[in-house]
């Protein structure tokens, strides 16, 4: 009976043996899969390379010995050596951290000691574990494995990420065994105990950088981390937390970080309506702040006097600050946005990002007065304010710099077009025009005068057919000018 032919869906996966296609016989033809990256290099080699099977049925009419001598040539010609060149032990363990410095220790450690002895043992050197990312699925996420990983490779390591990890007793394990740990990324992790906190207060002394953003941790537990530690702490993201209770505990306590450059405390619940504090003596203790998120929640400031105020540092050196109200709320009473908004950015002169989305109409007033000159980010989307005279003139003053700019779901967009486009080219690189209602001659003229434009989002904007409305970037940008110019005059 003649073998009956499979499909390849009927085929058992073998890794060993990749199907790549079946030929007109039956016969399998493995693949390569080096480039796969879930392919894993197998210790066994095939004893004869899958072409001279093909070979030897496309030679049945030639002599036995002349094709075993032909193939006996070329297999002596494809043989590999194992053996490493006479290189210095630590000639290559630099060359393994040159590629672990670009690509990570995983897959390329677990996959490099499979290939001799030598290179097994220099997979192990903890110098390739400094800085390990267990967020791409190279690890099964198991906390055996993370016990295992803290004992045998991680002794030196300063940097983690296990993001979505499910942790209980294994946070503790692996902070006692990598006492050197530098940075902490526990960003959605589920059972986040504060014993596992706690350990990491007490055992990483040189902490600088942790994130707990969409975790469960306490503002019993973070504030007793931040008291330990808030002499190195350099950046803080509790962002997306659900049982921060006693936040404004926990902000007074993050005040006492004079090193810290970024916070994150954007979209907190179970805070107050009104989150109230110090902001001169958050500028006085946290003078080298550079990144502010404070998204979806609102602030204010505990009363004082304009000098007092005026006298105050400030934040020179922040480069990003970022308040929207994403809610849908946009109800922030206007006093409280202009007091928050000039007492945190009067004196932010390097101030390149400002998010302000939703809350524009609260807001232009203080903006105006920003000494910030050069602003390359603009975000003030989810607004339905009226560009009248007195806001022209936010275009105007950073059209020179402007190099992003949010106007989603923005009424009158085309007054704000205009006006950037009123001068000479733009170095606008991104921008956003989600549910606006930009016209095409609008459209042509932001592409005339924004040569270095590589990224346009024209989804849901209601003046535009079909097949215009989404988004182009890079090369798309070209299709984007030959679709405008095809409409002629619409």
């Amino acid at each position: 009976m003649p073998r009956q032919k499979r499909g390849i869906l009927g085929v058992k996966k073998d890794p060993k043996h990749q199907i790549l296609y079946f030929g007109n016989n039956g016969e399998e033809w493995p693949s390569d899969d080096s480039e796969d990256s879930d392919y894993l290099p197998s210790d066994l080699e095939d004893d004869q390379p899958a072409s001279s099977k093909r070979k030897k049925k496309q030679g049945k009419g030639k002599n036995k010995k002349l094709i075993l001598k032909e193939e006996s040539a070329k297999s002596n010609s494809l043989d590999i050596c194992v053996d490493l060149p006479p290189l210095p032990t630590e000639i290559w363990l630099k060359i393994f951290q040159d590629v672990v410095s670009v690509t990570g220790p995983l897959p390329f450690l677990c996959r490099a000691q499979k290939v001799c002895s030598s290179w097994k043992e220099l997979s192990e050197h903890p110098s390739l574990w400094r800085k390990v990312d267990l967020t791409y699925g190279w690890i099964k996420h198991k906390e055996e494995t993370l016990r295992w990983l803290s004992e045998n490779r991680l002794s030196q390591c300063q940097d983690i990420n296990l993001s979505n990890w499910t942790l209980s007793s294994a946070l503790s394990v692996i902070t006692e065994r990598c006492p050197h740990l530098q940075t902490v990324n526990l960003s959605h992790c589920k059972k986040l105990t504060p014993d596992g906190v706690t350990s990491l207060a007490n055992n990483c002394t040189e902490l600088r950088d942790i994130e707990f953003s969409d975790t469960s941790i306490t503002s019993t537990s973070l504030k007793e981390l931040i008291l330990k530690r808030f002499s190195k702490l350099k950046r803080i993201d509790v962002s997306c937390n659900k049982k921060l209770t006693g936040f404004t505990m926990v902000l007074d306590t993050i005040m006492k970080c004079s090193k810290l450059t970024v916070l994150d405390i954007s979209s907190l619940e179970n805070v107050p309506t009104y989150v109230t504090f110090d902001i001169e003596e958050f500028q006085k203790s946290c003078p080298k702040l550079k990144v502010l998120r404070m998204g979806n929640n609102r602030y204010k400031g505990t009363p004082k006097t304009d000098d007092e105020v005026e006298k105050s540092a400030g934040f020179p050196d922040l480069e990003e600050f970022s308040i929207p109200d994403l809610s849908g709320r946009h109800n922030m009473h206007n006093t409280i946005v202009y007091d928050v908004f000039y007492r945190i950015l009067h004196k932010s002169f390097k101030l390149k990002v400002l998010d302000i989305r939703g809350r524009c109409n609260e807001s232009y007033a203080v903006l105006d007065i920003l000494p910030a000159a050069d602003l390359e980010s603009l975000h003030v989307g989810l607004s339905s304010m009226c560009y009248d005279d007195p806001y022209m003139g936010l275009f105007l003053k950073w059209r020179h710099s402007l190099k992003t700019i949010d106007l989603s779901w923005v009424q009158n967009v085309e007054l704000a077009i205009q006006e950037l486009t009123s001068g000479p080219s733009l170095p606008l690189e991104k921008i956003q025009l989600t549910g606006s209602n930009i016209e095409y001659k609008d459209l042509r003229t932001l592409l005339k005068k924004c040569p270095k434009l590589n990224y346009v989002q024209l989804e849901s904007c209601r003046n535009l057919v079909r097949g215009i409305k989404r988004l182009y970037k890079d090369e798309d940008i070209t299709v984007l000018k030959e679709k405008i110019k095809s409409l002629g005059n619409i």
